[in-house]
């Protein structure tokens, strides 16, 4: 079973300010499996982090749940998706649009944004090699905000695009000094989480992982 389109990967990606992609719904990751993901989105264990007094470094208010490796608490479908996630195909595909080594290790969590969360601007750390969001939320509204923002400098009014987190999409980006990005907050009375899950490609790769 495969989840994924991979025909996607082969596309061309964007490379203004810096290497990123953006799935629109049903491009990569299919209505039916994107809607079942979203039903079994997990609502328990996750941990609630605010970040937001900091002077440096990225700032944030979020609720964050981490994988595990054996990931056994999670409905099939979760662990099925994941399972494809951390093969080495999907790890290669990445590679691919990229144009990078292949990841050795992956991070994976799960990540939620309620009323007025949001993620600063900021690059990821050096020892990611790229950042892929999935969006699960099957009734987003735009003006809700919580869009994903590709900036083209550490300027959280510089945006080249913004991706609103509907259900079945998603982004992916390069790591490099210059890959700033941001997560606008979402608006004050959303009866609702802004839900998605996020894929860290470490440092390192072989063929062979």
């Amino acid at each position: 079973m495969s989840f994924l389109n991979y025909e996607w990967f082969g596309q061309t990606p964007s490379h203004f300010p810096y290497c990123w992609h953006v799935a629109e719904e049903q491009e990569l990751l299919g209505l039916s499996d994107a809607m079942n993901l979203a039903e079994s989105f997990p609502k328990e264990g996750f941990i609630r982090l605010d970040r937001s007094t900091r002077l440096q470094g990225k700032s944030y208010r979020n609720y964050s749940l981490p994988t595990d490796e054996g990931h056994q608490y999670l409905p099939t479908i979760w662990q099925q998706f994941i399972n494809e996630i951390q093969s080495v195909v999907y790890r290669r595909s990445v590679a691919q649009l990229l144009n990078q080594p292949i990841a050795e290790q992956l991070e994976l969590r799960f990540v939620k944004h309620g009323p007025g969360d949001w993620l600063g601007p900021h690059t990821d750390s050096e020892d990611k090699l790229f950042s892929h969001v999935f969006y699960f939320n099957i009734n987003w509204q735009a003006h809700w905000g919580g869009t994903f923002d590709v900036l083209a400098q550490n300027d959280a009014s510089d945006i080249v695009r913004r991706v609103i987190p509907v259900l079945g999409s998603s982004v992916i980006l390069g790591r490099s000094h210059c890959s700033w990005h941001q997560v606008a907050p979402v608006i004050e009375g959303v009866d609702d989480a802004r839900c998605s899950f996020l894929v860290h490609g470490l440092i390192g790769g072989s063929d062979e992982a």
